[in-house]
């Protein structure tokens, strides 16, 4: 690391200021100006009326309609969408919330829950040229027309006030109520008069001509009442009596404009001078102070009390505090590049400069001179009445607060002093070029390589609970009072730590391109960088508040909430959400490029210092902005067609490009605002004000998008957009359809394939012969006669059951079954075939037919169901005394306790033997559950046992 580290560091390239301008007033107040043009979506340059509804939304009056603004975008209303005229040049809002526009030629137009409504001269009004609205508390509107002025309230007859009833004139410029609800008057070219409920009182003065014209009217905070006129100025009523206020400085005769702060401001707008203030009876006009404006036609103070200004062709321009305050040149900082900054024992803000040291008092710079004033200060730390100063090349110098010399620590008086803090036992830590010293009062003791601490820049000191903390530029070293010890940081190479600080059991680590570390107990570490939502990977200073974290850096200055840091850590990593202070906040540059001890410092009040390379900057964290925007949806666009996007909506089949646009309700830094979406459970985060996405899948969406304020906080539940949407799909690219159609082909195949009719036998004339021959023999008398008495035997086991349980019903009608059976088989001329009908391919289907032919006049056998498939087993064990060999060519069973195999010899398709193996249940009859049937042919009955057995999954899955 080279001595001249700091000086190296700080050589970055300055950017040139945004769009925002910083007034600085002679009394010292700092104001930041924004400005909309039509460049920034503002329809026309020129804006007659501003006012702002319960809901936050500012409203503006332009001779393009009637414009809505939220801070980010601008949307207008004109004739297409229901006004009456779109040259409009009033505006006030009713206690109920509604908007009231007043147009130059259309009448009044009433805004309320998105639709509007039109009062004319058809309706009752004096005129539809309507010059100026307003409300009293009980509900009446006033209404200046070039007839007259027309109040009363809706629904009800209007009543009127014209020259027949005392007003000087017909033509009335404006019309206001003030907080006694007295009406005031002003009318063109015949002054100005006062409506007490009953009569109307004329006011008049010394020097107030008759024929002025009165052109705004405004009460301030102390209730005093101010007016603008034309070609006489400004005028204050003082008792029922007007009195001329001069505004120095200008030769303003036309005052169009007039709105007042809660400090007491007084904000005068005039034609060709542009706009003042008045505070007292002192004028400052900004066009002095960095504000451009010649024309002002509007003024009103916002719910967040910054001053807006609608112009003649200058757009439209927000006045509001900044966040920051500045001490820099304007100040007395002889030079502006400040490198170090701390407060003192006594509550005194010290910084430090290329051409010395400084004292902040009451916003002023004034110098500390000392002996060796030529001496660049690289640290400073405060003790008692005293001051230490960590030089560049000249030692560790103690001065008094009159900058007298105390005290120089032998043996570094060359070096370089980058870090200075007192240990627990109150000694001074030494952080130099040549490593770390400690100084006891008395002696110096320096700290090698013998001591585990190898020669180094020891750039930051940090006192933890425990031990000391050392940043160098080779990393992270440990000290307990006798030793160091490195901590090896998650990188090949060590990086340069130049700034240290401490949140809970944490440590948080900034180097020099390696973004922000955080050290817990347990020696785990995580890494930000820019990649995780860090505004810039080298980190000059971290300070720690109350619930943030404050990190300097070239590109400004950046807020973390600290609660959300340890969260991160404590998950493994995430994305870091925080605000940026930059040129947009009042910052003369947004270069801190501190790169020593300490490069930013906590005053007593809570404010936060942070030096940058054209002032010293301040920041109260309990004054910045806590209003969270609303975030809401301003279109959506599929295949660049516009789309109604209520709850619910549906997106056609087909669209290839879906954008969704939205905004946030942020009229205060609204170049802060930060955007998040997400179209599922991830959220994104974006600076821009819209989506798009590309070839949706068909289904059900859910949209939702939150707003962050110029603090970094993210507005609640509450207050993000949220939409659900459904994207359809053709016909032929449904899913549904698919699966139907799928599921179809596989039952027509089912049905044409797989269950094929397969005659395995009976294949033809000669194998039906042959059959029959085998079933002679193999049913001969002796068989049936055995047949016959192990159905005896097996109907004695059965009325054994038959006379007692709760199962004696179906005993019964087992062994009235039986019963029938042997009946059966005793009838004469016995003779049996056999026939199997099933699928070879899936072995899913096989059917088992018993023949006999008995007499066509015996009656069908009933459904033998369950009861003949309980007595499978029993039937089964009777066939297996069948002589194998003389079926073999045909079917055969055999039985092995509950195992039954059939086999069957395939004609037909190569000879396939296919075996088909079920286990029987004790005392169920799933394996073999199936149906006896019957059907006549010719003079025989046709008996059919059909047992189904369903193909497995994998046997379908193999043929798909």
């Amino acid at each position: 690391m080279p001595r001249c580290l700091v000086t190296i560091l700080c050589f970055c390239i300055h950017l040139t200021a945004s769009a925002q301008v910083r007034l600085t007033f002679n009394d010292g107040r700092t104001l930041m100006a924004d400005r909309w043009t039509i460049n920034e979506g503002l329809p026309l340059d020129t804006v007659y009326a501003i006012n702002q509804t319960d809901d936050g939304f500012l409203w503006l009056c332009v001779d393009d309609g009637l414009t809505r603004f939220d801070g980010l975008a601008f949307k207008t209303w004109s004739i297409e969408d229901g006004l009456s005229d779109n040259s409009l040049q009033a505006l006030s809002v009713a206690q109920d919330g509604k908007l009231w526009v007043g147009s130059y030629d259309g009448g009044v137009n009433i805004m309320a829950d998105g639709g509007i409504s039109r009062i004319r001269q058809a309706d009752g009004l004096l005129s539809d040229r309507i010059w100026s609205i307003d409300h009293s508390s009980d509900g009446s509107v006033w209404i200046a027309t070039n007839e007259g002025v027309s109040f009363g309230q809706i629904g009800r007859p209007w009543s009127h006030l014209t020259t027949e009833h005392g007003l000087p004139a017909n033509w009335v410029r404006v019309v206001f109520v003030d907080a006694d609800n007295r009406v005031w008057i002003g009318t063109e070219g015949a002054g100005i008069c006062v409506w007490n409920g009953t009569h109307l009182q004329l006011l008049n003065g010394p020097e107030f001509p008759k024929d002025v014209s009165v052109v705004a009217i405004h009460q301030d905070i102390n209730g005093v009442i101010w007016m603008g006129t034309r070609d006489h100025g400004l005028w204050r009523v003082d008792k029922d009596a007007l009195v001329r206020v001069p505004l120095s400085g200008r030769d303003a005769r036309w005052v169009r404009a007039l709105a007042s702060d809660k400090n007491g401001t007084l904000w005068v707008g005039t034609m060709a001078h542009g706009l003042a203030t008045l505070i007292g009876d002192k004028v400052e006009w900004l066009a002095d102070v960095g504000l451009k404006i010649v024309d002002v036609l509007s003024l009103f103070v916002s719910q967040q009390d910054t001053v807006w200004v609608g112009t003649g062709g200058d757009g439209l321009v927000q006045i509001r505090p900044p966040q920051v305050k500045v001490v820099d040149d304007a100040d007395g900082l002889h030079d502006s590049w400040v490198f170090v900054v701390t407060e003192d024992t006594k509550g005194v803000l010290w910084a430090s400069t290329k051409s010395g040291l400084y004292r902040i008092l009451r916003g002023r710079a004034e110098p500390v001179r000392f002996d060796d004033d030529g001496v660049w200060t690289y640290s400073l730390l405060p003790e008692n009445d005293h001051m230490w100063l960590g030089t560049a090349g000249k030692g560790l110098k103690k001065i008094d607060s009159s900058g007298q010399l105390n005290i120089s620590i032998p043996r570094i008086g060359d070096r370089w002093v980058y870090a200075l803090a007192h240990d627990k036992q109150g000694q001074l830590l030494i952080g130099s070029d040549r490593g770390l010293a400690v100084y006891d009062r008395q002696n110096v003791r320096y700290y090698t390589e013998s001591d585990g601490l190898p020669p180094c820049d020891v750039l930051n000191i940090l006192l933890a609970d425990s031990r000391v903390w050392l940043g160098t530029d080779k990393g992270l070293y440990s000290f307990d009072g006798q030793r160091c010890e490195k901590i090896e940081l998650p990188f090949e190479e060590q990086p340069v730590v130049l700034s240290l600080a401490q949140h809970e059991s944490l440590v948080l680590i900034g180097t020099d391109e390696r973004g922000l570390l955080i050290l817990d107990d347990e020696g785990a570490v995580s890494r930000y960088s820019q990649r995780n939502g860090l505004f810039q990977n080298t980190v000059y200073q971290l300070l720690v508040t109350d619930n943030r974290v404050w990190i300097s850096s070239p590109r400004g200055i950046q807020a973390i909430d600290s609660a959300l840091l340890v969260g991160l850590h404590q998950d493994g990593g995430g994305q870091l959400e925080g605000s940026l202070f930059d040129q947009r906040d009042g910052m003369p540059s947004r270069e801190c490029n501190g790169g020593t001890m300490p490069a930013g410092t906590i005053a007593r009040d809570g404010s936060v210092w942070f030096p940058t390379i054209r002032g010293l900057v301040g920041i109260r964290p309990d004054q910045l902005n806590d209003h969270r925007p609303k975030s809401y949806i301003t279109k959506v666009l599929a295949n660049n067609e516009s789309l109604a996007f209520d709850q619910n909506f549906v997106v056609p089949a087909g669209t290839e490009r879906l954008e969704i646009h939205f905004s946030a309700l942020a009229l205060t830094m609204p170049g802060r605002t930060q955007f998040r979406y997400r179209l599922g459970n991830r959220w994104v985060h974006t600076m821009d004000r819209q989506v798009i996405f590309s070839h949706l899948a068909p289904g059900n969406y859910q949209f939702e998008v939150a707003a962050s304020n110029g603090s970094g906080q993210w507005d609640t539940s509450r207050g993000r957009a949220l939409i659900t949407f459904s994207v359809s799909g053709y016909w032929l690219r449904s899913l549904k359809l698919w699966a139907l159609l799928f599921v179809a082909v596989v039952f027509v195949l089912y049905r044409l394939y797989w269950r094929r009719p397969v005659e395995l036998v009976m294949a033809d004339e000669g194998a039906f012969t042959a059959l029959k021959s085998v079933s002679q023999r193999a049913l001969s008398s002796d068989l049936v006669e055995e047949l016959a008495r192990k159905l005896r035997d097996l109907r004695n086991e059965v009325s054994i059951h038959g006379d007692q349980g709760d199962d004696a019903p179906a005993w019964r009608e087992t062994q009235r079954k039986i019963d029938y059976l042997l009946e059966f088989i005793g009838t004469p001329t016995r003779q049996k075939q056999f026939k199997v009908t099933c699928d070879p391919d899936l072995r899913s289907l096989f059917r088992l037919l018993l023949r006999r032919e008995i007499e066509p006049q015996l009656v069908p056998v009933p459904d033998l169901d369950i009861p003949w498939v309980t007595l499978s087993a029993g039937l089964i064990d009777l066939f297996a005394d069948i002589d194998r060999n003389a079926i073999n060519n045909s079917i055969h069973f055999d039985s092995r306790g509950h195992e039954i195999v059939l086999k069957a010899k395939v004609h037909g398709s190569n000879d396939q033997v296919l075996t088909i193996t079920r286990n029987r249940v004790s005392a169920a009859w799933a394996p073999f559950r199936g149906r006896l049937s019957y059907q006549q042919k010719g003079n025989a009955i046709i008996w059919l046992l059909e047992i189904p057995i369903r193909p497995s999954f994998g046997e379908v899955a193999k043929k798909l």
